[in-house]
């Protein structure tokens, strides 16, 4: 179910998570995280971000102090519970249940039939991307959310990649409501932005074969990333990231 197409997003990660007829339209809220203290770190996330990604840091000595402060990069990562993962899943489905039960029929079937999460992590690996990685999973949702508001499935160059990633690092780690995160919140948070990206390149791939759903769909990702701190409108993806419009 992975594609595999060498022309397409290096991103795209299940196109094929959902079937979207031609009538049907995009829903904001299957982009919203599920847990009230999931969404105070995706905002504040999402807000320092955007500050890494669109302001130069200063020069001097006080650049190599923050450096020198910094926390360990080994708090972006987590180690997946099989428990928890199989009730991220449920609640994932439990929400879209309430807004279409077909969708969600279709997502419980195939989140009974394989692993998604690993499926995703063995898609993403030879990008040097991992599902177990914050920093890794938030870069993915970022550049795929940016993307679609475009109708754009083209692949991100390497540099873009590590730029992103170095910015989301960063990002997460200068926000203390993440670091203080167990790590089921954190595999909570990476294993819902995977689903929201699957979803999103469904979507997106889906707009390409039937052009009355691009609208939908940009108002659905634009709102559900607005919800979560972001606003896509106000940068661009530069040669190395993100950068103010």
């Amino acid at each position: 179910m992975i594609a595999k197409k060498p022309n397409r997003r290096c991103f795209c990660l299940l196109v094929s998570l959902v079937s979207i007829g031609a009538g049907q339209q995009a829903n904001a809220q299957f982009y919203s995280i599920p847990s009230p203290n999931l969404q105070i770190i995706t905002n504040s996330v999402a807000n320092q971000a955007f500050v890494q990604s669109v302001v130069s840091p200063p020069e001097g000595p006080s650049v190599r102090d923050e450096t020198q402060s910094r926390p360990n990069p080994a708090a972006l990562r987590f180690v997946p519970n099989l428990a928890n993962r199989k009730a991220n899943l449920a609640g994932f489905v439990a929400k879209t249940r309430a807004l279409s039960p077909e969708t969600a029929d279709q997502m419980a079937a195939m989140f009974a039939s394989q692993d998604i999460i690993e499926s995703f992590g063995k898609a993403l690996a030879p990008h040097g991307l991992r599902i177990d990685n914050v920093a890794d999973v938030y870069t993915i949702y970022w550049i795929s959310a940016w993307k679609a508001l475009r109708g754009d499935m083209s692949n991100p160059t390497p540099a873009q990649v590590a730029g992103v990633k170095s910015q989301s690092s960063k990002a997460l780690l200068a926000v203390p409501d993440f670091l203080a995160a167990s790590a089921s919140m954190k595999q909570e948070l990476a294993e819902t932005l995977l689903v929201q990206t699957a979803l999103i390149e469904s979507m997106t791939e889906a707009s390409l074969k039937d052009p009355t759903l691009a609208a939908p769909l940009a108002t659905s990702v634009r709102e559900g990333a607005q919800a979560m701190g972001i606003d896509l409108d106000a940068m661009i993806l530069g040669k190395a990231g993100f950068v103010a419009k």
